[in-house]
């Protein structure tokens, strides 16, 4: 277990990241805090290539109340920047592994998530919305 401090946009939070020991061909990473799941990426490896298969950031928070949906218990940590600084961990973790490239599709909401591949160096296919980085040239 390698632990890192994440600098999240709201504040700051001690975020625990686990790594596989071995990345030879599938491999999760997965952020806890004090125990609790905050989110994980799922990889698979072929050669020297990785797909990115998806990346799921938590949460927990629910309402507890039919009539007041406001109201809610447990913890949301969504928004708070640590799917980036997810998405930081594992291009560090696959340049670590000689990783020559990272493929994947962006899914889910589109208006969000390609201006946020792409600010972290990522290409978008506008057809397929295919993302690719080339992690060395």
């Amino acid at each position: 277990m390698v632990n890192f401090l994440i600098i999240s946009v709201k504040k700051m939070e001690e975020i625990t990241t686990v790594y596989p020991e071995v990345f030879e061909t599938v491999g999760r990473i997965q952020l806890s805090q004090k125990g609790r799941p905050v989110g994980y990426a799922n990889l698979i490896r072929e050669g020297r290539v990785v797909t990115l298969c998806d990346i799921k950031i938590y949460n927990h928070s629910r309402s507890i109340f039919r009539f007041f949906p406001w109201f809610k218990i447990g913890k949301n940590y969504r928004g708070l920047g640590h799917g980036s600084a997810l998405l930081v961990k594992i291009i560090e973790f696959c340049k670590k592994y000689e990783v020559e490239e990272i493929k994947g599709r962006a899914m889910g909401d589109l208006v969000f998530l390609v201006p946020w591949y792409k600010k972290h160096g990522f290409t978008v296919d506008k057809n397929n919305n295919a993302i690719h980085i080339k992690l060395y040239s």
